[in-house]
């Protein structure tokens, strides 16, 4: 007797929010990546003298109480939460959504590695310690904002072009925008502890 089989080879269907969950983190990826690399590449002054601030910004606290270092940290997310959340609602803010979050996060890579290079072993173990962590919820934070705010956009378009999808879930985005702005203040709330318990233990001057 002869059995016949036939092993059909699994197929794995991606949604539209595994889609975008996927080209997000693969734009803010690039973003890191390519500001690491103008860094390397580019001798202009300018990249320096930011960063300078940003590290003078994070390790004098001769002037500042906590509750200003705090909100210094949380107010320079909010252009770019602001803007993410306007092209959210626009028919053709997708591709807005996952170029700026592209350029929002060339400045992280362009900051360690201007770090590195400035500071070496020093650096690195200021990366570590204090940048790391509230820098690693920061950007699975913009991932999950940058795929809700592209889903948003491209579930608008699609309702503007065949009216019988119904309307757009906005509550939904509204709701995911409040857990995911939650994950900014964590992320906030982890750079401030960390800046705050260690930083005395670097000198960059």
């Amino acid at each position: 007797m002869k059995i016949n089989a036939v092993i059909s080879k699994p197929s794995v269907k991606l949604n539209n929010g595994d889609k975008t969950a996927i080209i997000s983190a693969a734009a803010i990826a690039f973003g890191i990546i390519t500001g690491a690399m103008i860094y390397s590449v580019s001798n202009n002054t300018v990249f320096n003298e930011i960063c300078d601030y940003f590290l003078s910004y994070a390790t004098d606290f001769t002037h500042k109480n906590k509750p200003e270092i705090f909100s210094g940290i949380i107010i320079s997310y909010v252009p770019y939460i602001i803007a993410m959340l306007i092209l959210g609602t626009s028919i053709v803010g997708a591709v807005g959504t996952i170029a700026l979050s592209t350029v929002k996060s060339m400045g992280i890579g362009l900051l360690f590695t201007y770090i590195y290079d400035a500071f070496s072993l020093k650096g690195i173990e200021y990366c570590l310690l204090i940048l790391l962590p509230g820098k690693f919820i920061l950007i699975f934070a913009m991932i999950l904002l940058t795929q809700s705010c592209c889903m948003n956009s491209l579930a608008i378009r699609k309702s503007l072009s065949n009216f019988e999808n119904g309307a757009v879930p906005l509550q939904k985005y509204l709701l995911r925008s409040v857990v995911i702005l939650l994950l900014f203040v964590l992320s906030s709330l982890a750079d401030f502890l960390m800046l705050t318990s260690f930083s005395s233990l670097f000198d960059f001057t």
